[in-house]
């Protein structure tokens, strides 16, 4: 390929990644726009229209700079967060990357103007980069947005970089965006980069191994560490995601396994009162020694307990005559092969032993006897039922009563679970809950919960419901209980936001959500964050950026 042609082919990529590079790696009018900011009374874009001041012999912010092109060149993230702040994770490993090829920064120009706040600044700096592959020196145009820390030193506000404008992994003030744009237009910024240009220009033409430097070496390295940078981060997010899929997994296996053992316990237990009655009954039986005779009527099961869920211990054929020791709730007691066993009272007629020569009217009469004892038998049981039942629900409602009027408590949902307007899995759904999500309880009614929804009152079945905070939440900062948003509301955002993965503005990015999308709340906090829900994804995200 000729002069020409490597020429074109540089120009051409590096003005298709003017802001993608860090600093010092777009050279001439295609300048990296690292920071910008304005001032002005009632007009935030009115210091882009100011002109530049030369600053190159401010010692305070040339120091700055020198100590930011050192640690860049060097790679040194560890210097580099002394005067550039914050850094993303994926930025610090691009920066890893682009210091392999640089040696030096020299400081040629300083110029400057008003940003938003009184000591800030948007600087715009003229360097000439020496690289580790080239001879000639890359002449470079940089910006910043520089402001003074609490100590009153001049940093470099790294959100502001062109890096994070392309990557967006860190949150931005979008008024402080629009006025890039402002700057950008400006006539002696275009002057500015013009001047750059064409130094960059002659040398593309004049130098081939500067040609190639940026038509072939620089293209391929980072393409090359953008696919090999994706790659880690699918990687890790699949990992992460396998290890929350396991954590779930676990976590239902054992709230199945407590589950199971309950049951297990409440089955023993019951077994033991059955036991315990049933040995009771015998006792009674055997004191009294009341029996009677009795045939059944055809072929019917004898059981072990009074209950046609119970073990059948075999069958006798209609007409066998047998000793009865009592009747309980339309069962017969009876001796069946020298151990007490159970039939039902409607398969039996009691045997009239002193006129046999009138069976058939005995029959009668028994039939009419045992008929009339059952519908007793069964009325009364009806009314017993009854009894029980009202006793059941007065005291539920006292229950009930006692558990409302109790203080309200802090609770977890253990999975995705329904919220509904009433206690029933047949009442109307309000929306779900995300496992982790702190709720707060008023009470509980017949195995559902009371709690907040969406600045109401809603139902939540109590299974689903824990106290105990979820691993990964105990050390979760307070929540804001005086803010107007709650639980389960669905709200517009104010303007573009990063969706992280923890209350850290460097954390892994969720998703990015846009101005006018909606988010629903999960949880508001005290520290200025919020936990939200966003296209199906869980994250947080700053509370300022929600309407």
């Amino acid at each position: 390929m000729d002069i020409k042609g490597l020429y074109n082919t540089a120009a051409a990529f590096v003005e298709k990644n003017r802001r993608y590079f860090g600093a010092g790696i777009v050279c001439a009018g295609m300048a990296l726009m690292l920071a910008v900011g304005t001032t002005g009374a009632g007009d935030p874009i009115a210091g882009a229209y100011m002109s530049y001041e030369d600053q190159t012999q401010n010692e305070e912010l040339k120091q700055l700079l020198t100590d930011y092109y050192e640690a860049y060149a060097a790679g040194d993230i560890d210097a580099l967060e002394k005067v550039a702040t914050p850094i993303s994770d994926k930025e610090k490993s691009y920066i890893k990357l682009i210091s392999k090829y640089i040696k030096s920064y020299d400081i040629k120009e300083i110029d400057t103007k008003p940003g938003v706040d009184k000591d800030a600044l948007l600087v715009s700096v003229g360097v000439d980069i020496h690289y580790k592959k080239i001879d000639a020196a890359a002449p470079g145009l940089d910006f910043f947005y520089v402001e003074k820390d609490g100590k009153g030193n001049y940093v470099i506000n790294n959100r502001y970089s062109t890096f994070n404008a392309q990557n967006g992994e860190l949150d931005v003030d979008p008024t402080i965006t629009t006025l890039i744009a402002t700057f950008e237009q400006q006539d002696d910024v275009i002057a500015l980069q013009s001047e750059v240009t064409q130094e960059f220009n002659t040398l593309t033409l004049e130098d081939k191994d500067f040609n190639v430097f940026f038509a072939k070496i620089m293209p391929e390295a980072v393409t090359d560490w953008a696919a090999t940078y994706k790659k880690q981060e699918e990687k890790k997010a699949e990992k992460e995601k396998k290890k929350q899929e396991a954590a779930k997994k676990k976590a239902k296996e054992k709230e199945k396994e407590k589950a199971k053992e309950a049951k297990e316990e409440a089955k023993d237990d019951t077994d033991k009162e059955t036991a315990k009655s049933d040995t009771a009954e015998d006792e009674t039986d055997s004191a009294e020694k009341k029996t009677d005779t009795v045939v059944t009527k055809e072929k019917v099961n004898v059981r072990a307990k009074a209950t046609t869920d119970s073990r059948a211990l075999g069958q006798v054929r209609g007409g066998t005559e047998l000793k009865r020791y009592k009747e309980k709730r339309g069962w017969s007691k009876i001796d069946y092969n020298g151990k007490a066993a159970w039939i039902k009272s409607e398969f039996l007629t009691v045997k009239d032993t002193d006129k046999d020569e009138d069976k058939d009217s005995a029959k009668d009469d028994t039939k009419k006897e045992t008929t009339a004892k059952a519908e007793d038998t069964k009325k009364k049981t009806t009314e017993d039922k009854k009894s029980d039942a009202k006793e059941k629900e007065d005291t539920t409602e006292k229950s009930d009563t006692k558990k409302e009027s109790t203080e309200k408590e802090t609770v977890y949902a253990k999975e995705k679970v329904n919220v509904r307007t009433k206690a029933s899995t047949s009442a109307k759904s309000l929306g779900q809950v995300n496992g982790g999500t702190q709720l707060v309880r008023y009470g509980e009614k017949d195995g559902w919960s009371q709690v907040e929804y969406n600045g109401g009152k809603a139902w939540i079945k109590s299974e689903y419901l824990t106290t105990k905070k979820p691993k990964g939440q105990e050390d979760e900062p307070e929540q804001d209980t005086s803010s107007n948003l709650s639980v389960g509301q669905t709200v517009r955002l104010s303007s573009s936001v990063n969706i992280r993965k923890s209350m850290n503005e460097s954390a892994s990015r969720v998703a990015l959500a846009y101005q006018g999308d909606r988010v629903t709340i999960e949880a508001v906090y005290q520290n200025g964050w919020s936990k939200v829900e966003y296209n199906g994804k869980e994250g947080y995200m700053k509370t300022e950026f929600i309407k």
